[in-house]
Order: structure tokens, then sequence, then C-alpha cells
């Protein structure tokens, strides 16, 4: 009966392991020369995949990626076998060298073998060698937890673009690189039903770093800052103001003076405008346990603005308290809680279902 089960698991397992094996495999099959020169690090002239009938022995197996490929110093044909692995499955390196002999076998050719481990765990049946009686056997083993994740993220590829939820996030924090994954995909990639696909694609695979949840945390946070902006568009006060600074920038002929113009009206908005959404924004934002250095860079707004306003709105609840009292006005809340009359203000729309 034990056994049973752990059969049952392994195939799970297989299954899993199965499902990011193959998103990563239609990556490489896209990008297969960025592949080459990022991850492995080769300079290539030419490459062409080949293909090989199924090798039997004593079970089948499929090579992920053949290809004859003729390095730039020096130029040498060279047989180049690529394997995903996002598990490490026992006999792996016992594999690798079965993989390595067929390959010379067929090609009679200089064998090259590299093999990409997504796994989140040390490898212990991927060690990148093998070691008996006089045999001596090694090949190339690329970790992605230890790959920078800027090398993935400066890539006009959003294919490669995603691959950075797998690498190493230092100096920034999981919830940092994801958010810039995100604003990087956003940027890059317009069509809807596009974007949905890379982003299931790197829901997948933020699996293999148990960070779906942070995926998802994010997504909420853009979500409500597209819902702010909207309403900072839509604002009858704000609207003369970014219409005059786009004008401003027409003059100039510059989109990046556009750009500029729009950001110094949201400041004079922000300044002289009833920003009520804003303010409720941050309410929301802190609830989700986001700080104000993260609020700050999403809204685009000065971090002292953020912060200034952030502990304001930690008294949310006993303004609406007093608000409810008989003959409370903004400005005698205001005065007796110490916080500016526009955080009352967001308050008593939130109350009266205008937010």
């Amino acid at each position: 009966m034990a056994m049973g089960k752990r059969r049952k698991r392994r195939r799970a397992d297989a299954h899993e392991g199965n499902k990011y094996d193959k998103i990563y495999r239609e990556y490489i099959r896209d990008s297969i020369e960025q592949v080459v020169r990022t991850l492995l690090g080769l300079q290539v002239k030419r490459l062409r995949f080949v293909s090989l009938p199924k090798l039997q022995v004593t079970m089948e197996r499929e090579p992920d990626f053949l290809c004859l490929a003729t390095l730039a110093d020096p130029p040498t044909e060279i047989v180049l076998h690529l394997e995903v692995e996002a598990q490490d499955r026992p006999g792996s390196d016992a594999r690798m060298l079965f993989y390595v002999a067929m390959d010379y076998r067929i090609f009679r050719k200089p064998v090259a073998l590299h093999v990409i481990y997504l796994g989140l765990k040390e490898p212990k049946h991927l060690t990148g060698k093998v070691s008996f009686m006089g045999l001596e056997f090694t090949y190339h083993r690329h970790d992605m937890r230890s790959m920078d994740h800027r090398k993935f993220l400066d890539s006009d590829d959003p294919n490669q673009v995603i691959q950075a939820v797998l690498a190493n996030p230092e100096p920034l924090d999981a919830h940092q690189v994801v958010r810039l994954i995100l604003l990087r995909l956003r940027g890059m990639v317009h069509d809807k039903k596009e974007f949905v696909g890379f982003l299931n694609k790197l829901k997948i695979l933020s699996d293999l770093r148990n960070l779906r949840a942070v995926i998802n945390e994010e997504l909420e946070a853009m979500s409500l800052i597209d819902e702010i902006i909207r309403n900072i568009k839509e604002d009858e006060l704000i609207k003369p103001i970014l219409e005059e600074s786009r004008q401003e920038a027409l003059k100039k002929g510059l989109e990046e003076g556009l750009e500029k113009g729009l950001q110094k009206g949201l400041q004079k908005g922000l300044q002289k405008g009833r920003l009520l959404n804003t303010i409720q924004t941050i309410r929301r934002m802190q609830l989700k346990g986001l700080d104000v250095a993260t609020i700050s860079d999403f809204l685009g707004i000065e971090p002292a603005w953020v912060s200034k306003y952030y502990e304001q709105v930690k008294q949310w609840e006993e303004i609406r308290s007093l608000l409810d009292r008989p003959r409370a006005t903004t400005k005698s809340v205001s005065k007796r809680l110490g916080v500016e009359p526009i955080v009352v203000e967001a308050v008593r729309w939130e109350t009266n279902g205008k937010a």
C-alpha cells in the first residue's frame, strides 16, 4: 500500500516538473540564440536544431534541445545539448552521461551538455559530474537561483523578462522584483490577450519559488494604482492643470517633455485639489501592508508627501467615529485629531459611498 502511494506521488511530482519544463522549453525554442548567449555564455556563429529518433535502451528518452553549433572563437562545430530540469531526480547525473555518450556516438563531434536547473533546493542528483574508476565526466549546470535577475529584466523579450522570477533577487526582495517584472510586461506587451498569456506563464514559474501569492498582491496593488490614475484624470479640479501641462509639453515637441509636464501637473494638483481617491488608495495600500517607499514608487509621488498622509490615515476609524457624532464638521474633527481636512473629507467621502 505504501509503495503504491509512493508511485502515485512520484507520478504527481513528475507531472508538476513537466509543467514547468514545458514553459521553459517554449521559452528556449522561441529565444534559442539569446539563451545560448545570455544563459550559457557561448558565442556562436551558426546554430541549427537537429533531431534524433527516441533513444531506446532500458528507457525511452528524447533530448530537450539538440543543436549543431559553430563556435565563434575558435570556429569549431560542436553538438550543443541543452536540458531543462525543474526537479532534482535520482539518477540525473547518470542520465546526462548517457545523453553525451549517445550524442557522440551518433555525431562523432565534441559534445557540450548544458543543464538549466530551475529548482528551489540545492540539487543532490544534478551535481555536474560523474567520476569512478578512471572515468571523469563533467557537464555544465546553470542554476537559476544564482543568476542575476537584472540579466533578464533588461531584456526586450517578454519571454526572458518573466524568467527573472526564478533568478536571485538580491539586492532587492521578491516583492520588488515581481513588481518590476509586472511593470516591464505592462510596458512591453500591449495586447491584452498576449499580456494575460505571459502573466499565466509567470504565475506558473513563480510556483517554483513559492511566489504566486506575492504576484497576486502586486497585481492587486497595481489595480489600485490604475484606479487612482483614472480618477485623478477625471477629476474636474485636475483636468485643467493636466491640460495646461500637456500643452506646454507639446509646444516643446518632446515626448519626454509631455511626461514631465504631466508629472508637474500631478504635483500641482496634489497641492491644490481635493484628491480624495489618492488618500483612500494610500489607506487601502497601507491595510495591505505596503510601506511608504512602495506606495511612493507606485504613485510616482514624493515619499515625504506619501509619508505625511500615511501617518494621518492611521486614524481613519477614529475619524469615522467622530464624524458620526451630531454637528461634527470637517474642521472640528481635523483640529481635534491633528490631521489635514482633506483626510477627514476622504473618510467622509468613503462613508457616504462616493469612493
